[in-house]
């Protein structure tokens, strides 16, 4: 995988949470994964 395939698939994730976190009532994302745990941090 090139490096730009890999920061569109970051920024597609960064933006899926942020839209999703507004949307939803959630901070960023559904809250799977690390997520959570950096939420808490």
């Amino acid at each position: 995988m090139t490096l730009g395939i890999i920061l569109l698939i970051i920024l597609i994730i960064f933006l899926l949470g942020g839209f999703s976190g507004r949307f939803g009532g959630y901070r960023y994302g559904y809250g799977h994964g690390g997520t959570v745990h950096l939420n808490r941090n």
